[in-house]
């Protein structure tokens, strides 16, 4: 039996809004970010759609892990006007500066810093739901993700995911 291929199928890089905090929960602290706009683009550079506005992530952050748990839905629209609607879950391994940059506390000293993650990233599955014929196989597609942040000023300015077709 042979190993899973990873074939680089697009890029996707969203802008977050600034978190909304909605407090401790029995599973973490809950954040929800509004998506505002967005681009994908294939693995050779050509645009494929744009993320539109109204999109979000529910993210549940296990401060004292340095983990997000990541539940993510999009919209992005072709350049035929055909809709993807995009779900998205896993997982991202923070350090301690982007753990206060989600609290909106960017900048700020961050004492005895014990977090071994030295670059923040993530690992995400996307499930596709698309009417396009064009991208019909992206409705059964095994589509994971390999995340990254982009930071400004004042914390997360961008996320970029470098999306992977799994193949036998």
């Amino acid at each position: 039996m042979s190993l899973p291929t990873l074939n680089h199928v697009f890029t996707m890089a969203i802008t977050p809004k600034e978190p909304i905090n909605a407090g401790e929960t029995p599973r973490g602290k809950a954040n929800w970010f509004e998506i505002t706009d967005g681009t994908i683009t294939g693995a050779d550079g050509s645009h494929i759609a744009e993320v539109t506005s109204g999109g979000g992530d529910y993210l549940t952050r296990y401060v004292e892990d340095n983990v997000a748990e990541v539940d993510m839905r999009l919209i992005a629209k072709d350049s035929n006007g055909e809709l993807l609607r995009l779900s998205v879950m896993g997982y991202d391994y923070l350090d301690r500066a982007t753990m206060l940059a989600l609290d909106g506390q960017a900048g700020e000293d961050l004492g005895s810093d014990t977090s071994n993650i030295t670059e923040p990233y993530g690992f995400e599955i996307l499930k596709c739901s698309t009417a396009s014929q064009k991208y019909r196989w992206m409705n059964f597609a095994i589509l994971l993700a390999r995340v990254n942040f982009v930071f400004g000023a004042a914390g997360i300015d961008s996320v970029v995911y470098k999306v992977y077709h799994v193949t036998n």
